[in-house]
């Protein structure tokens, strides 16, 4: 426990209070409730499957491809949209009390992981109707896809340190510069299609320019991650490029992971957590002057 900053010992519990109420204030007057976090992943991915192979004759892989990528950029435009301005619509805590600005823009980045996590259920149902199964001497069969959830939890650490240090970076400027809500609603916009989400990468050249500034968005490398999870095993296509990987012998094969993805985006999400506690301390005083 002494291993976890002072905030998150000392204001846990207020922490857990909090995140809870981003999830509920979601769904407030909502029949189905918690249900709509699986529910429209899941529809969305039905309208995908009909639109993209129905319709447009795509291959059968790509409203998964789609999809993996749509919940992963989701959860970020979630975090980090509800966070921009969580320091100043909490302004009257924090200035009644001690508790630390830390929190509001860490309970929403824990929430929206929560919400992430729960809209991963949509995708089991199409992974286990894609997936490879292996059969063993004796006519035993074995379903590749009952390991994968263990490398996507791999991911989720790294992918929290990432959105909660942009948010406490976003949520400190706000307080001096009111405009950046709209401004970066239009940046998460360039920041999508920056991202290989609707599109796959082998459309472009290796050293060019536009996959240059492609591999360097560390989305590219968190949304390439989780697909490799869920196209390990599972289905024996290359998420990058969605072709069929086969070995010598034209035999399919899972993709594994890349353990040197993993490592990028931990530090992604270190970095990114860095830069927001230290971008926060620098303007600590001026931060609670404009309160």
């Amino acid at each position: 426990m002494k291993l976890l900053p002072r905030f998150l010992r000392e204001d846990k519990n207020l922490i857990f209070e909090l995140s809870r109420r981003n999830i509920k204030q979601q769904y407030r007057g909502s029949i189905l409730g918690f249900l709509w976090t699986v529910l429209n992943p899941l529809l969305t991915m039905l309208v995908m499957w009909f639109v993209f192979q129905q319709i447009f004759g795509k291959d059968g892989y790509y409203p998964l491809y789609l999809l993996c990528g749509n919940i992963l950029f989701t959860a970020l435009r979630t975090a980090t949209s509800m966070s921009v301005a969580s320091i100043e619509n909490n302004r009257g805590l924090l200035l009644r009390t001690k508790v630390s600005p830390y929190v509001f823009s860490c309970s929403i980045s824990i929430s929206s992981l929560i919400n992430f996590f729960l809209s991963m259920i949509a995708l089991i149902p199409f992974m286990i109707w894609l997936s490879i199964a292996i059969t063993f001497p004796g006519g035993v069969h074995v379903n590749l896809f009952s390991y994968q959830l263990v490398f996507i939890l791999l991911m989720l650490p790294a992918f929290w340190l990432f959105e909660y240090g942009i948010s406490l970076f976003l949520s400190v400027l706000y307080i001096f510069f009111k405009d950046l809500k709209h401004i970066w609603n239009v940046f998460l916009l360039a920041w999508q299609y920056i991202t290989p989400i609707f599109y796959t990468v082998d459309r472009f050249q290796a050293n060019s320019p536009i996959m240059i500034l492609i591999k360097i968005n560390p989305m590219y490398q968190f949304v390439t991650y989780f697909r490799e999870c869920v196209y390990m095993g599972a289905i024996a296509q290359n998420p990058e490029t969605l072709k069929t990987i086969v070995d010598g012998s034209g035999n399919l094969l899972p993709y594994i992971p890349s353990w040197g993805r993993l490592g990028i985006i931990y530090a992604c999400g270190v970095l990114s957590v860095t830069i927001g506690i230290a971008f926060f301390k620098i303007l600590k005083r001026k931060v609670i002057v404009h309160l």
